[in-house]
């Protein structure tokens, strides 16, 4: 299927602008030239715009923060290592965390990690996010169990495992399942674990 732009606008979505935006800021690749001023596009255009306004919407990034997790996925030169902890620093920007402060601390994190348990470690860029995250807790004066802290940790990392399991063995798709998977799924983390609360409390209410 080859398209104009302006059925690619129509089909994402988007103003012709917005895509012409988008192809500008490296984005998006170019449609290809049939003429001097006409290109045509295709699936993989729709497919990658879709992934932005995920990345912009659900996700809650900025567009240029969407085109920092962009360039790590088209660019997997890196580490899988590596490439997650760009995505996560990322994320700590999209949440106003300091993660370059070189004498940055994270008592409140490395206390988390000790409940937490083996193999965690308070480590940035997550811990930046962490630190941040209990900082607002404290700040609102809820109060911290550290038997709470332990049930996040087992079963959060049941959930890494799995997920990690799952990643393909080629290095690029490795690095695009991983970056955009704690990207894009930390909402759908949150919402489940919403849906769980709301569970339990009708269960609760009904008995």
């Amino acid at each position: 299927m080859t398209v104009r732009v302006s059925e690619l606008a129509k089909q994402t979505h988007v103003s012709v602008a917005t895509v012409k935006y988008y192809i500008r800021e490296g984005m998006l690749a170019a449609g290809d030239l049939m003429g001097p001023r006409r290109a045509t596009y295709n699936n993989s255009h729709v497919q990658r715009i879709h992934l932005i306004q995920a990345l912009t919407g659900p996700a809650g990034l900025s567009v240029s923060q969407a085109k920092e997790i962009l360039q790590i996925i088209d660019d997997p030169k890196s580490s899988l290592k590596d490439s997650l902890a760009g995505a996560t620093r990322v994320l700590a920007a999209a949440a106003s965390a300091d993660i370059n402060a070189e004498d940055r601390c994270y008592p409140r994190a490395q206390q988390a990690v000790g409940w937490l348990g083996e193999p965690y470690r308070a480590e940035p860029p997550a811990a930046a996010l962490l630190e941040d995250a209990l900082h607002a807790v404290d700040k609102a004066g809820f109060q911290r169990h550290p038997s709470q802290f332990a049930v996040y940790g087992q079963h959060m990392l049941a959930i890494a495992a799995s997920e990690i399991a799952n990643i393909p063995t080629d290095p690029a798709d490795a690095v695009e399942y991983a970056v955009l998977g704690t990207v894009l799924f930390e909402p759908v983390l949150t919402a489940i674990r919403r849906l769980a609360h709301q569970s339990l409390a009708k269960r609760g209410s009904d008995s």
